[in-house]
């Protein structure tokens, strides 16, 4: 499929900025957005690819090696509820740890479930400040941590020389 030429646009102003060039906002510190690529055919999307990045044609750049968690797999399936007909995203679990009884009462044949999910990820607000270290705050919200203030001056720096 032809590759339309995609870029930054300012959405207050309207103002254009090329792909690539890395930048974070517009020349008025304002947000960016990507303009509308030219989609995508049947054919064009990989089905080999088992996570989202099997519509990577639809981006504006290539991505030499992208990263995934095998996302966007499950299908979705309809099915019938009273006069509705919604679609649920159908999940498995796999067998890891000994399986938990389920049933009403010892001596009675139980129902046993086994069910595995990752430990909760260590997720950092944005809105909380570092207790130990040294960040960035961009935007009223603490981005990347140094363990050094030398380390975040120069790396706060460099961004503001951008």
């Amino acid at each position: 499929m032809a590759e339309a030429k995609a870029n930054y646009i300012d959405p207050r102003n309207g103002k254009l900025y090329p792909l690539d060039v890395p930048r974070w906002c517009s020349d008025e510190r304002t947000p960016l957005l990507v303009t509308p690529g030219a989609g995508i055919a049947r054919d064009d999307i990989n089905g080999r690819a088992r996570s989202l990045w099997r519509y990577q044609a639809a981006l504006p750049v290539s991505i030499a090696n992208p990263i995934t968690l095998g996302e966007g797999c499950t299908p979705l399936v309809q099915q019938s509820r009273g006069d509705l007909r919604p679609f649920f995203k159908l999940e498995w679990f796999s067998n890891s740890e000994p399986p938990v009884p389920l049933g009403p009462k010892e001596g009675y044949e139980t129902t046993k479930a086994l069910v595995d999910y990752p430990p909760p990820p260590q997720v950092r607000r944005a809105a909380i400040r570092p207790p130990t270290r040294y960040a960035i705050v961009v935007d009223g919200h603490f981005k990347t941590e140094f363990a050094e203030e030398r380390a975040a001056r120069k790396a706060a720096t460099e961004l503001l020389a951008k």
